[in-house]
C-alpha cells in the first residue's frame, strides 16, 4: 500500500478495507476448511459435526475472536508507551510523540466488524449459535470502539459519505455463503 496513490483518504480507506476483509475471511474461513482433516468418515463423506471437526473449530474460532476483541482494539501496547516509557524519554520531542494519541484506524475497525458478520454468515447455516456469537461480538465491538474512540485515539478523520468498501465486502461475504 505504500506505493499506491489515492486521491482522497476515503479511497485509501476503502481499498485497505477490502484488502483486510478479504485476507481475514480467507484466514478464518477458507484455511480452516482446507486444513480440516476428515478423521471420521461416514459413508465416504467427512463428518464435520464430530468432536474436533470443522464445526467445533468454527465455534471456538468465533468465541476466541470475540474474547480477544478488547485486547486487539484497545491497543494496550500504547498504554505501555504512555505510562512507562514516555516519562523516561531522553528528548522532549520523543516524549511528546509518545504521549500523542494514535490515529483511529477506520478501515481496520470496519474490517473487524465485517469479519464478525462474515463468520456468522458463513458458519451460521451449519452452526446456528454463530448468529448469537455475532450479536455478542458486535456489542463488545461497539463498546470497545466507543471507549477507544473517545478516550484513547484521535478523532476519526472526516471522510466522504461513500462506503464503497463496505458494500463490496458485504457482497463478497454473501458470495462465500
Amino acid at each position: 500500500t505504500s506505493r499506491e496513490t489515492h486521491i482522497t483518504k476515503t479511497d485509501a480507506n476503502n481499498v485497505l478495507l477490502i484488502k483486510i476483509t478479504v485476507v481475514q475471511l480467507l484466514n478464518y474461513v477458507v484455511v480452516p476448511i482446507l486444513t480440516n482433516r476428515c478423521s471420521t468418515q461416514v459413508d465416504g463423506a467427512c463428518n464435520w459435526y464430530t468432536p474436533g471437526g470443522l464445526i467445533e473449530f468454527a465455534f471456538y474460532l468465533q468465541l476466541f475472536n470475540i474474547l480477544a476483541l478488547p485486547v486487539r482494539m484497545m491497543q494496550l501496547g500504547n498504554k505501555f508507551f504512555t505510562y512507562v516509557l514516555a516519562p523516561r524519554a531522553r528528548t522532549f520531542w520523543l516524549q511528546e510523540k509518545m504521549y500523542e494519541p494514535k490515529e483511529f484506524d477506520l478501515s481496520r475497525q470496519y474490517s473487524e466488524l465485517l469479519k464478525i458478520i462474515g463468520l456468522a454468515a458463513i458458519y451460521g447455516p451449519a452452526l446456528p449459535v454463530s448468529y448469537a456469537l455475532a450479536v455478542i461480538g458486535i456489542v463488545v465491538f461497539y463498546w470497545c470502539n466507543k471507549y477507544s474512540g473517545l478516550r484513547m485515539t484521535k478523532p476519526p478523520p472526516k471522510l466522504h459519505h461513500s462506503v464503497f468498501g463496505v458494500k463490496v465486502a458485504i457482497r463478497i461475504i454473501s458470495l462465500l455463503q
